[in-house]
């Protein structure tokens, strides 16, 4: 299995709203866990289309997504 950053996001919109080509609204954290209290690790940014990690879980309100690298790692959904 190729390594892969791992993020979760918190939706402010539902995900059905996200039309595909339209990115994201904003530039949004990636934390390092599924917690707004959590270190920042990176960024994705405004216009980005975040991908939907495969076979992953993620706690009510956030939404794991594939990044290229070898961490895990989360997002905020509602900056998506």
């Amino acid at each position: 299995m190729k390594p892969r950053l791992l993020a979760l996001a918190t939706l402010t919109v539902a995900l059905a709203a996200l039309a595909p080509g339209a990115g994201l609204p904003a530039t949004t954290a990636v934390h390092v866990e599924a917690s707004t209290q959590s270190a920042v690790a990176t960024y994705l940014k405004a216009g980005e289309e975040p991908r939907p990690a495969p076979g992953a879980t993620a706690p009510a309100g956030w939404l794991a997504v594939e990044l290229p690298g070898p961490f895990e790692v989360y997002v905020e959904n509602k900056d998506l």
